[in-house]
């Protein structure tokens, strides 16, 4: 189902549902990659090139990353709140990467040792390889689990996202929005541009050969790879950036997601002016507005008459302004 209607809304947890499939399809295409490799089909060049496309994967995760992982960042920072909590922010993507990952590479290479290498043998090994570090040496980056390389990148990146968010921050506080967002995808930009630049400067001098044991490990250092997160991150950019328009910008008017812990509504701009207005007339008015905003499906088919109770909000609206003009505290509850 399309981004746009129930299922592209985030739950109470900020999970966009809609997500789900793309994540989906990233993990068919790793596989049938994967699995092509050990079965020989990557001899037929029809084939070959059709199953080389799975590792178009891999570029989905860290797009997905990119957008999942910095859309709380970019909505607390353009809605004028603090950053999420870095220690909780940490705590979690360790809690999501390293305890799977130890369980696979315990019983893969230390219990099974299915390739037959018996790697980690002493304490620094164990260093390496537990603490995803092995990307880093020309000695251990084929080592363990092979495939960990995306792990690693993943792991850099969960490091570098607070930086980045600080710095952005930082940015957005010495210059007016626009411009401050303009900066930001500027800095995107070239921060991709100098990334896949990277790649080309170690290909050019690269003789490495996977197949003979043999890798250049800067191919699998996040500064080589950083342009598949670009395109995620700045999605989240442009997306938050554009909700308060009305209209959003056309390119993302399909696109227009809600953000994590974004703030409510304003309630009270969807009010009319409540000098010498009926209650009744506010609450014709207030439904009129909300079908003009289109959120009107919030009442549709509930089986409820929602007027009484948009009078009685109206009245206690009205009571709390008079106890502010008197100087008397309101009890009344707010949203």
């Amino acid at each position: 189902r399309g981004v746009g209607d129930a299922a592209g809304r985030p739950d109470a947890r900020g999970h966009l549902p809609a997500l789900d499939g793309l994540r989906g399809i990233a993990i068919l295409l790793v596989i049938l990659h994967h699995a092509a490799l050990p079965s020989g089909e990557l001899s037929h060049p029809v084939v070959n090139e059709i199953l080389h496309l799975g590792f178009a994967g891999v570029d989905l995760f860290f797009v997905l990353s990119g957008f999942l992982l910095y859309r709380p960042f970019v909505a607390r920072r353009l809605a004028g709140g603090s950053r999420p909590g870095t220690r909780d922010y940490l705590r979690k993507r360790f809690l999501r990467i390293y305890p799977a990952y130890w369980l696979a590479l315990t019983m893969l290479v230390v219990v099974l040792d299915v390739r037959g290498r018996d790697e980690i043998q002493g304490a620094w090994d164990f260093v390496v390889y537990y603490g995803l570090l092995q990307s880093y040496s020309a000695h251990t980056a084929l080592g363990g689990l092979q495939q960990a390389w995306t792990l690693t990148n993943e792991i850099a990146f969960y490091v570098l996202l607070p930086l980045w968010a600080a710095g952005a921050a930082w940015l957005a506080r010495r210059m007016p929005a626009r411009r401050a967002v303009a900066a930001e995808a500027v800095v995107l930009a070239a921060a991709a541009a100098g990334a896949l630049a990277l790649r080309f400067w170690v290909h050019t001098g690269d003789t490495s050969d996977p197949t003979l044991g043999t890798i250049d490990p800067r191919l699998h250092w996040l500064p080589a790879n950083f342009h598949m997160f670009v395109p995620g991150m700045s999605l989240a950019l442009a997306l938050r950036w554009s909700r308060p328009r009305d209209p959003p910008l056309p390119p993302l008017r399909a696109l227009d997601l809600p953000a994590p812990s974004a703030a409510r509504p304003d309630y009270e701009k969807l009010m009319p002016s409540p000098a010498a207005v009926a209650p009744a007339t506010v609450a014709e008015a207030y439904l009129a507005r909300l079908k003009a905003v289109g959120i009107d499906w919030l009442f549709a088919n509930a089986g409820t008459d929602f007027a009484p109770i948009i009078e009685a909000y109206a009245r206690g609206g009205a009571a709390g302004r008079a106890r502010a003009r008197t100087g008397r505290p309101s009890t009344r509850r707010t949203w």
